[in-house]
């Protein structure tokens, strides 16, 4: 079956409201490696699914594409 749209993450959005309260910039390849550490601590210390692992695995390609983009400019 289809997976369903991803609902907007909080660790997301928390990660964004940090840079604002300690005025550090904080890149999309953060935000990325964040995620991903967040399904890291998951799978060893929750209630992993296997959606987990496949999550973490796109959240790597993310962080590997904004990168990218980030050694292009």
């Amino acid at each position: 079956p289809p997976r369903s749209t991803p609902k907007p993450s909080s660790a997301a959005s928390d990660v964004y409201k940090r840079q604002a309260y300690l005025d550090v910039p904080i890149t999309g390849h953060d935000v990325a490696i964040c995620m991903t550490l967040l399904k890291i601590a998951r799978a060893k210390f929750g209630d992993p699914k296997p959606d987990t692992y496949i999550d973490a695995s796109a959240y790597m390609s993310i962080a590997g594409e904004c990168k990218e983009r980030e050694n292009e400019d």
